[in-house]
């Protein structure tokens, strides 16, 4: 995302931070899907109901982007295109049949 002269700080700050290419929560995000992944093929069932709660968290990580974006884009006054659509994440986990709570 390109910021313009007419962007408020808040709007800009907001595109940063949901920036895909290199925002922090995209950095995060990644992180997080990483390690999910490797948890996916360990042979120990927790390990992988870890896992899939990475991906869960991944997922979310990706929802807040996308509102952070938005709002950016409200507080710009511009429709203008989402840093945070060019990779979409995993969706939410399959439940697990053990459950901790």
């Amino acid at each position: 995302m390109t910021s313009t002269a007419t962007e408020t700080p808040v709007a800009q700050l907001l595109h940063h931070l949901a920036g895909e290419a290199n925002g922090p929560l995209a950095t995060v995000r990644r992180l997080v899907e990483h390690t999910a992944h490797r948890l996916a093929d360990r042979p120990d069932p927790h390990d992988r109901d870890a896992g899939q709660r990475l991906e869960w968290a991944a997922r979310r990580l990706y929802g807040l982007q996308q509102d952070l974006d938005a709002a950016a884009n409200t507080l710009h006054g511009a429709s203008l295109p989402s840093p945070a659509t060019a990779h979409v994440p995993a969706g939410p986990p399959a439940l697990s049949a053990h459950r901790l709570r």
